[in-house]
């Protein structure tokens, strides 16, 4: 690997690209280093058989006020991140699986 980076951050889950993006944001050239085929880490949906269903951690967007007073909302920010009406958090904790389609 020929090129230079200010910092390498392991894992690509939502710690990593958080870190990984606070330190661009401060100008350093980041390489983010993911084992897997996708990002996210733990927090991401599976499919099987036509079903989908949401694994991993749901404390990211569990909140009992505003939407303003989420991690995921905060750490958007941080990252100069205008998510507006793109988040669509409940106030509910229900593991749901339905069919694709």
């Amino acid at each position: 690997m020929k090129d230079k980076y200010d910092a390498i951050v392991v894992g690509g889950g939502l710690g990593g690209l958080l870190a990984g993006g606070m330190l661009a944001k401060k100008g350093m050239k980041t390489l983010i280093v993911e084992k897997n085929p996708f990002l996210g880490g733990r927090c991401r949906t599976i499919e099987w058989g036509g079903f989908r269903a949401d694994i991993g951690p749901k404390v990211q967007t569990a909140y009992y006020g505003e939407i303003k007073d989420t991690w995921l909302y905060r750490a958007c920010k941080m990252l100069g991140l205008d998510l507006g009406s793109k988040l669509n958090i409940v106030n509910w904790h229900i593991v749901s699986v339905n069919k694709k389609g």
